[in-house]
């Protein structure tokens, strides 16, 4: 199926009635949660007058619920967005029952998690050494006059550093093969009757085989949604960093405006285009085929014998 079917067939299936009120609200709790976590760290940071709740002895306990909140947001995340996927589905079949299917990602939340810890291994097993390598270049190159005398130590943090972004470069494609190896398996967790983790890993590596350049091409595809929601989430929790670093910020009010604002843009981002991306990518995902498809063999040179090792 090409993207002009896909295309077609999702502007078919989003008729379905409550089809976009669905993923809408998908969005605005994922949207304004995000901006609440934001809000409620920069509100409980802020010191309170003599007498506020600032100053009652427990400013350091208030000071680990933005990280408690956030915590729970980033594990909470993966269900939720599985919940998207089943919503996705039913509406690309046509059969779409309401806002429970949001719920779904919960009620199968043992096998995702199993799925969710093994891919978080896999993605630590090459971040840790290369983090290990990164800090420890850091570190020569704030030592520099002293690990290297006679070198200016201006060429010597340079090439620290540019040792360092190699690796972090060498990093991205490593991540990403990762990555795509395993998209499919929020689809396999809603197709099994009886998911288990490793199953539904090894199925999205058998099914994704063959397939990742396609999948790369549609991301790429849809860069001005993800490269600007990308950003928004990234601004939208910029404030309450801004507040442990010196920078000023620009306007008075700022750190709950900048939240804000970025919330209300990412949720204009979705209403207006994330039923119909959702729904192509489910389309994409149900017509790939159980197996891979076997690469053509190449015709032996007349003259020659197709030797066999």
């Amino acid at each position: 199926m090409d993207i002009s079917q896909r295309k077609y067939l999702a502007g078919e299936a989003l008729q379905t009635s409550g089809a976009h009120s669905a993923v809408w609200l998908h969005s605005c709790v994922t949207v304004f949660g995000a901006a609440a976590v934001s809000l409620i760290g920069w509100l409980l940071s802020v010191m309170a007058p003599e007498g506020g709740i600032g100053n009652l002895g427990t400013h350091s306990i208030l000071a680990t619920v933005p990280a408690v909140l956030m915590l729970l947001a980033v594990v909470l995340l993966p269900f939720w967005n599985a919940g998207l996927v089943n919503t996705a589905m039913q509406i690309s079949q046509r059969n779409h029952s309401g806002y429970a299917g949001l719920t779904e990602g919960f009620r199968r939340g043992l096998p995702l998690l199993s799925t969710l810890i093994f891919r978080g291994v896999q993605y630590l097993i090459p971040v840790i050494p290369c983090a290990y390598t990164c800090y420890s270049f850091y570190l020569s190159a704030q030592d520099a006059g002293t690990l290297y005398p006679g070198v200016p130590q201006e060429m010597v943090a340079m090439t620290l550093l540019s040792y360092g972004l190699f690796y972090v470069l060498a990093l991205v494609p490593l991540l990403g093969l990762i990555t795509y190896r395993y998209r499919m398996v929020p689809y396999l967790l809603m197709e099994e009757p009886d998911p288990k983790g490793l199953v539904l890993l090894r199925l999205s590596i058998q099914r994704m085989k063959g397939h990742k350049r396609q999948l790369l091409k549609m991301d790429f595809r849809y860069w001005w949604f993800h490269i600007p929601d990308a950003l928004l989430l990234v601004v939208s929790f910029l404030s309450p960093v801004l507040e442990l670093l010196p920078v000023s910020m620009p306007f008075p009010g700022a750190q709950w405006a900048i939240p804000l604002t970025a919330a209300v843009l990412r949720l204009l981002l979705h209403l207006a285009a994330k039923p119909r991306i959702a729904v192509e990518y489910a389309l994409f995902f149900a017509n790939l085929p159980e197996t891979p498809e076997p690469k053509p063999k190449k015709a032996a040179e007349p003259g020659k014998m197709p030797w066999k090792y």
